[in-house]
């Protein structure tokens, strides 16, 4: 935990750094915001995960519902197409069995935490953006809802269909 908040003070620095010296409305901040939120991401993402509840991640069949109405199948869809998923199954463990491994749920888990971190970044950076640009805030804006909240809802997706067949198994 002490980790993800060094790396979220950290990134609260570079941006405000970035922000001070190039303008919080130009291209320098709206990229340093993107890398940052992928960069820190991949750090926090784990050791947030460690220290919220796991009854925290319990998907409901009407947060499904919500989140595959809001088109997250068209998103993974397209992440296949540009073959990003075959990468990002790459780094995750196999799933084996019909019972989900605990490391798997994890994973979808610790994803999850991560991009609703980036999501985060994006979020306050493109507020503060709004104050000098508006084209920049809506550019930090798009981005953090292309690479971080529908991953998100994909998280959430994968992670109901790992406890369906959980519920699968433990009824066999």
């Amino acid at each position: 935990m002490i980790t993800a908040l060094v790396i979220t003070a950290l990134s609260g620095y570079g941006l405000y750094v970035v922000g001070s010296e190039a303008g919080v409305g130009g291209f320098a901040f709206v990229l340093t915001t993107t890398l940052v939120s992928f960069g820190g991401a991949f750090f926090v993402g784990d050791k947030l995960r460690q220290a919220l509840p796991d009854s925290l991640f319990h998907v409901s069949d009407r947060m499904n519902r919500i989140v595959k109405a809001l088109g997250v199948d068209h998103f993974n869809r397209f992440l296949h197409f540009i073959r990003w998923n075959r990468v990002a199954l790459s780094l995750r463990p196999p799933l084996g069995t019909r019972r989900p491994p605990e490391e798997l749920l994890a994973s979808v888990r610790s994803n999850a935490v991560a991009h609703t971190w980036g999501a985060a970044v994006h979020l306050v950076a493109s507020s503060i953006a709004a104050l000098a640009s508006l084209p920049a805030a809506l550019w930090i804006f798009g981005l953090g809802l292309l690479l971080h909240v529908y991953p998100v809802l994909l998280q959430v997706r994968t992670h109901w269909r790992l406890q369906r067949l959980q519920e699968l198994s433990r009824s066999r």
